[in-house]
């Protein structure tokens, strides 16, 4: 050997893990990250890490005002369709909606998406701006926040070209 070192002496091993300092790990928040946006009717929320062709069901509670019927409009969407909207009253009599939708990751990059809930008498709307960004095949296995369950893989190699219709659920269950 060039090093001078014989055949039998080793190195001790490396360790190919990566570590995070104890205080980032414990910032880390495994919860789906909701936050008011910029203007009263926004709320982003984000997603993290997802998966490139993938399809995932999302399900979290939003505190919002607009009373207990609601419709949406996700026309502005291309990865996300929302499922359901149901009623829900939180800690100290506050009122929201358990949501569920499905998202679909087809491209390696920042996505964010647009969701708009209207109220029954259409005098108030709130706008979900869903964030996640889309890892690729090389890039891992991100781990999904909770309320985050991937309900398909999208077969990349499909003849068409196109990505798969959206999963739609039967039954929708909130927890």
């Amino acid at each position: 050997m060039a090093t001078g070192q014989s055949p039998t002496q080793t190195q001790p091993p490396r360790e190919n893990r990566v570590h995070f300092p104890d205080d980032q790990v414990l910032q880390h928040d495994s919860k789906i990250v909701l936050e008011r946006g910029l203007l009263d009717d926004e709320l982003n929320v984000h997603l993290g890490f997802l998966q490139i062709n993938h399809c995932y069901e999302v399900k979290f509670e939003i505190e919002d005002s607009l009373g207990e019927a609601v419709t949406w409009d996700s026309s502005k969407a291309t990865c996300a369709v929302m499922l359901a909207a149901k009623p829900s009253s939180g800690a100290e009599g506050r009122r929201g909606h358990k949501l569920v939708l499905h998202f679909q990751s087809p491209k390696e990059k920042l996505i964010t998406e647009e969701i708009t809930l209207v109220n029954s008498k259409k005098d108030k709307q709130l706008t979900l701006l869903l964030h996640a960004r889309i890892l690729g095949n090389d890039k891992g296995t991100p781990v999904l926040r909770e309320g985050i369950h991937c309900i398909k893989k999208n077969d990349p190699d499909d003849p068409t070209g196109q990505r798969s219709e959206f999963v739609r659920s039967d039954s929708i269950t909130f927890e």
